[in-house]
């Protein structure tokens, strides 16, 4: 087949700089085709097809393996080859610049398809890519603005945070029924905390207090409506330390007699646990935290102290874990990613899960919000004797509980 010239600059860039038909057979068919189509257009037909014909249509006609997708199902390239299992495919184009997590029109991912049809094995490359991607992302400078496509939930989140302690949040009864209690942020007229989140606190209360004695010191960042602290009780705690910075929230403490008159320390400062001196708030038994409108960037900041304010190796640690929860591919990854940020600074994990009707979750946003159909996950940690993957000094309850700044030392 003859190679078209002199009439298209990308055709003729294909002619000089790649060698004759004698010498690669993709050369004459890529020209040919650049006559009558465009290089994405010839990317998305043959991402099945040799990897030899995509260093071609990529590299040299410049294809754009992120955006270029079908018309009707909105497929990348990254799509078709995982959908088809052609690992081999999908291999080289996460190492040429697709993005795991481009959806088609309907919302899938390369990894929804590769799952749905059976291919393991490509779904596995597809999961550990992006568990790796994003794991070291966090470890990179923020970038402004994240692309949503190569990240789903990596966002500047300080306005949203700066909003929330100026608006009001009133705690009611949305929809005026006994279970319908809510905390609202009336300025974004989000659910702060609900009541549908009740067995999910439970079972987390009841994870981190178990096989543990009457008596322990419990620390609890985020108060909400007090769900989770109320379980606590159940415990007879010596001591229960409650963190909690919006001033409407801290009235509701008031009001419901849970601001020092039941033998509890409330600290009203809004600065994290991390900018206030261990001397000032101890070591605890039990550290749970739920804030809210906080990115993933300021749970990892927090991910640092959290051996320092642990009493010691039967301590548990435990969090509201939402991160990716709109995908129940998104959740595992980042359930992984979590897991492997919390070795670095000495925390082994273990997950539990917790199912909730998707038909009562956000009952007072019906409208705007779906619950999700996954169960939702939560995390026990615990002091490790070891760190897996990268050190953080004096981490660990081998070490002497002071807080230190995150390293990235590699152990080998």
């Amino acid at each position: 087949m003859p190679a078209a010239t002199g009439t298209n600059p990308i055709v003729d860039s294909v002619d000089r700089r790649l060698p004759s038909f004698d010498e690669d057979p993709d050369r004459d068919l890529v020209a040919s085709m650049l006559s009558y189509t465009t290089p994405d257009c010839i990317l998305i037909n043959f991402a099945c097809g040799p990897i030899s014909l995509l260093e071609k249509v990529v590299c040299v006609a410049k294809a754009d393996l992120r955006e270029a997708c079908c018309p009707f199902s909105g497929y990348t390239a990254l799509h078709f080859a995982a959908e088809m299992g052609v690992e081999e495919n999908v291999r080289w184009m996460l190492d040429h610049g697709s993005a795991w997590n481009g959806r088609d029109r309907l919302g899938n991912r390369a990894i929804d398809l590769a799952r749905k049809e059976g291919h393991q094995e490509c779904s596995k490359f597809l999961f550990e890519y992006a568990v790796e991607k994003e794991y070291a992302r966090y470890y990179l400078p923020y970038t402004t603005p994240p692309d949503e496509w190569d990240n789903p939930v990596d966002k500047d989140r300080t306005p949203q945070v700066e909003g929330y302690f100026k608006s009001v949040v009133m705690y009611t009864s949305p929809q005026q029924t006994a279970h319908d209690f809510a905390m609202v942020d009336m300025g974004t007229g989000t659910g702060v905390m609900m009541e549908w989140e009740r067995p999910l606190m439970k079972e987390t209360a009841r994870l981190l207090l178990e096989g543990l004695p009457k008596g322990v010191r419990i620390l609890n960042v985020g108060f909400g409506l007090g769900i989770i602290d109320t379980y606590f009780q159940e415990n007879c705690p010596s001591n229960h330390t409650i963190i909690e910075a919006h001033p409407n929230c801290i009235d509701f403490m008031r009001k419901t007699r849970w601001f020092g008159e039941r033998n509890r320390h409330t600290e009203r400062s809004p600065q994290l646990v991390s900018k206030v001196s261990r001397e000032e708030i101890g070591r605890f038994d039990v550290v749970y935290f739920d804030t809210f409108a906080e990115g993933y960037r300021a749970y990892m900041e927090f991910y640092q102290y959290l051996p320092s304010l642990l009493s010691g190796p039967n301590a548990r640690v435990s969090f509201f874990h939402g991160l990716g929860a709109h995908s129940l591919t998104v959740y595992e990854i980042y359930s992984e990613v979590i897991s492997r940020h919390l070795y670095d600074v000495g925390l082994n994990v273990d997950w539990s899960e917790c199912h909730i009707p998707p038909e009562v979750q956000w009952i007072s946003y019906s409208e705007g919000v779906d619950g999700q159909n996954h169960p939702y996950k939560i995390p026990i940690c615990r002091l490790a004797p070891t760190v897996r993957r990268t050190v953080v000094p004096d981490c660990g309850w081998r070490g002497d509980f002071e807080a230190s700044p995150l390293s990235t030392k590699s152990v080998t």
